[in-house]
């Protein structure tokens, strides 16, 4: 398998700046796509456009997950 340089395309989502780290998918077809900033957000797509909007969809979950972690009135589970 030929390995490929993964592709970077800067997005903006809820007025912030962040890059997506787009790969090739050899081995089913399409990308795989994670946030440089944002470790935990990793989608896919089979288009680089589906990607880059899937991966805005997980950062926007991402930033979600925070704001109501971060909030006062967040319960502890």
């Amino acid at each position: 398998m030929e390995s490929q340089n993964p592709t970077h395309i800067d997005f903006t989502t809820r007025g912030r700046n962040f890059t997506a780290i787009l790969e090739p998918d050899l081995e089913d077809g399409g990308y795989v796509v994670t946030c440089k900033e944002i470790s935990a957000a990793i989608s896919q797509g089979d288009t680089i456009d589906e990607a880059i909007e899937n991966i805005a969809d997980a950062v926007e979950l991402c930033l979600d997950y925070h704001d109501e972690s971060a909030s006062p009135t967040a319960v502890a589970l």
